[in-house]
């Protein structure tokens, strides 16, 4: 029964439900220039999504798939997953799936349409499972583990290769199995230095050497060519797990003496990097400097050197060649179980459109809401008299010799700005943090990494001749620039998917509400 005074809405049948498909694939010679859906190329994504639409009889354009990771050409999975968006009603699937509730036949139909069109050695369907609305299958990832895969022949093999590059050509027959699913190598290569690059990589790194942004390149390098500084950008990681140990062959014959044969010629290793993201390319960026510290071309002084000195435009100066994609393998996606059922936080996609809820939600059900909106909502049943919401402008703290020394770290306002926040309204607060299944007290870094907004933010913002030149899709910078704030509050602040457990982060994002509806009261029709 409903409080006194309490206005309950019922929650309309959802029109669509969602589940979350694990799935494998080879990237190398099967034809897809990607796993993300991409216009005018084959990818995993298109293919699934045509299988999804013929089998259950679904028009195409309904069936809606988001991947958990973006992969680039090349690249393989043996375990990786996609959220699908389908309609809630499955009535007239093809005849071989009986029972439309059954997803295991599902999963048996997919695969046998998928051998029925020539790719049953190219993407194989694992397994299916329904997930809640809220979960993401991006954002609510616990880590990524990927697997580099390196073929070197053996010092007394005989090869042909080009000298500056160190790339295997025309291997012996033996090597044929390897060409598309490793990175072959020649002599020198030393396992030593190998092991000892891949454990630089461990902890958190500012990996924006390893960054492939044009973009950000060129912006990045006109300010260093301006103040001769290095600024970092929202490329900071945790390395969890980076490793250097022995490998297997791609393919083992069923003749002793073929597999023997393979070990005469090649030595097999595995470098796994285990991570909660990525930024582009990283991997095999990483890959290239690994390969090159241990055949001699580059020092540990040289990789070293690129870690503590994060920018995108100085891997340019090494000239590197770029690790093959055919020897990266997305080898698993992990997820807390409960966020299948019970996502915390809970994300919006961008198919939670007003054409699916009932328009009354959106005020009254904080779980359908925004940070912004639960924020509002909340201030307004304390205080109903509250016209606007509360934002911090950290321009003026930016103008500070030391912002850190600024009044909003006092107890009054924010809190502690070092360590556990014991001080102020949020003191003693609980966060659930990266790779923790209890939660953690609440904790700020602030100074050590990012910057705040400046006075020359504000401006290119307000400067921006269209709205779509603040959209990431066509300009990153406004969504670089925000998270930067992110990185210099540090603690929970600093990872993007936690960090509204501060709630200097609703503060923040006023304040870029506050310059979009500034902006807004500019543009004409």
């Amino acid at each position: 029964m409903a409080a006194e005074g309490v206005t309950t809405v019922a929650r309309p049948k959802p029109s669509t439900r969602r589940y979350l498909v694990w799935l494998s694939y080879v990237g190398g010679r099967s034809g897809f220039h990607a796993l993300a859906k991409q216009p005018k190329v084959l990818t995993v994504v298109t293919l699934l999504e045509r299988v999804i639409s013929e089998t259950l009889r679904v028009p195409y354009k309904q069936v809606r798939l988001a991947p958990s990771s973006r992969t680039d050409q090349g690249v393989h999975a043996l375990r990786t997953s996609i959220l699908t968006d389908l309609p809630a009603e499955i009535s007239s699937p093809i005849s071989s799936i009986r029972d439309p509730t059954d997803l295991m036949q599902w999963k048996k139909c997919w695969n046998e349409t998928l051998e029925d069109y020539g790719f049953a050695d190219a993407v194989k369907v694992l397994d299916i499972h329904p997930v809640s609305p809220g979960f993401c299958a991006q954002r609510s990832i616990a880590y990524r583990k990927y697997v580099y895969r390196l073929c070197v022949a053996k010092p007394d093999t005989e090869w042909h290769w080009p000298p500056e590059s160190g790339l295997l050509y025309w291997p012996q027959l033996g090597g044929f199995s390897e060409m598309h699913h490793s990175w072959l190598l020649g002599q020198p290569f030393d396992v030593r230095k190998a092991e000892e690059a891949c454990s630089l990589f461990e902890g958190e790194r500012n990996v924006a050497c390893f960054y492939a942004n044009r973009e950000l390149a060129r912006r990045e390098l006109k300010h260093l060519e301006k103040t001769n500084m290095l600024s970092s950008s929202d490329t900071m990681r945790y390395m969890l797990h980076v490793k250097f140990s022995a490998g297997r062959p791609y393919h083992e014959s069923r003749n002793p003496e073929l597999n023997a044969r393979m070990s005469d010629l090649f030595d097999f290793y595995n470098v796994s990097v285990v991570a909660r993201s990525f930024v582009q390319r990283q991997i095999r960026r990483m890959m290239s400097m690994i390969v090159s510290v241990a055949r001699g071309k580059r020092t540990m002084e040289d990789l070293k050197w690129l870690l503590d000195n994060p920018h995108p435009v100085n891997w340019v100066r090494f000239n590197e060649v770029l690790a093959p994609g055919h020897g990266l393998y997305l080898a698993d996606v992990v997820y807390d179980p409960r966020m299948f059922t019970q996502p915390l936080p809970y994300w919006e996609h961008g198919w939670d459109t007003a054409e699916n809820q009932s328009s009354t939600l959106v005020k009254e059900d904080c779980d359908d809401e925004s940070g912004e909106d639960v924020f509002e909502a909340a201030l307004r049943h304390e205080h109903p008299d509250v016209l606007g919401l509360p934002y911090w402008d950290s321009t003026l703290d930016s103008l500070l010799p030391s912002p850190g020394d600024s009044v909003v770290w006092h107890a009054l306002f924010f809190g502690n700005d070092k360590g556990e926040v014991v001080t102020g309204p949020f003191a003693y607060t609980k966060s659930m943090l990266p790779n923790h299944t209890d939660p953690n007290p609440l904790t700020r870094n602030v100074g050590v990494a990012g910057a705040l907004l400046t006075p020359d933010d504000v401006a290119k913002f307000r400067e921006a001749p269209t709205f779509r030149h603040l959209t990431a899709c066509l300009d990153p910078w406004l969504e670089q620039t925000s998270r930067r704030v992110h990185q210099w509050v540090g603690g929970a602040m600093a990872d993007i998917y936690y960090s509204a457990q501060d709630f200097v982060y609703f503060l923040h994002y006023a304040f870029i509400d506050k310059l979009w509806e500034d902006y807004r009261q500019t543009q004409t029709d």
